[in-house]
């Protein structure tokens, strides 16, 4: 980890799920590739696609050759949700990560999820991956269309009397330090996403290359 920085009053951690929690990333690209097929643009690679990802979704769409306006981007986040969804039950947690949350748990330090993912979704994945137990709560979207997470993270931290300032939100991209921004929390990225690290805002505090370093901006 780089550009670690100790602060003992974090007692509480939020994650992004999608590429930060769940090793989804190859599905990612394959999907992204069968919709790309089918609207007859070339494919990408795992290189171009965690050079280009980012949120809101439609930049990202309209970087790899997709259609974006208003009908074309529904479409195509029906269809990439549709076949996501029906093989997000092949992906598992990343290497490390049950530990983390075991270890979280043990300590007594709140958990939550943050995703863009539709609440809908999420709450089905959590679900399927026996982790309902291990957050107090799971925030998604209301839609499909992978735009900013700000809001939820809004209502999430109203509806359970957070306090920002004992936050560390954990994601894999750079809207993720974003949101961490605008909602005062502490940020630190995971460089196993779908992001590559060299392309982090620099507003985030480190950067992890294994789960098991995360416990170290807690302790």
């Amino acid at each position: 980890m780089n550009n670690t920085k100790e602060n003992t009053s974090l007692d509480t951690v939020i994650w992004d799920f999608n590429g930060t929690l769940l090793d989804d990333l190859e599905l990612t690209i394959q999907t992204i590739n069968q919709v790309l097929a089918e609207n007859g643009v070339p494919p990408v690679d795992s290189h171009r696609h965690k050079s280009t990802f980012r949120f809101p979704v439609i930049d990202y769409y309209r970087d790899i050759g997709l259609r974006t306006s208003d009908e074309a981007f529904s479409t195509v986040s029906e269809r990439y949700h549709e076949l996501y969804m029906s093989r997000v039950s092949e992906c598992s947690l990343y290497d490390g990560i049950p530990e983390v949350l075991a270890a979280l748990e043990q300590r007594g330090t709140r958990q939550f999820v943050l995703s863009a993912l539709n609440q809908t979704m999420l709450t089905a994945c959590i679900a399927s991956l026996k982790l309902s137990d291990r957050f107090e709560a799971v925030y998604g979207l209301s839609d499909i269309m992978g735009r900013s997470k700000v809001v939820r993270g809004s209502e999430l931290i109203r509806d359970f009397d957070i306090d920002p300032r004992r936050v560390l939100y954990i994601g894999d991209t750079n809207h993720d330090v974003e949101v961490a921004s605008e909602l005062g929390f502490t940020a630190i990225a995971v460089s196993w996403g779908h992001q590559h690290a060299r392309n982090f805002d620099s507003r985030v505090v480190a950067v992890a290359d294994h789960p098991a370093e995360i416990l170290s901006c807690l302790s």
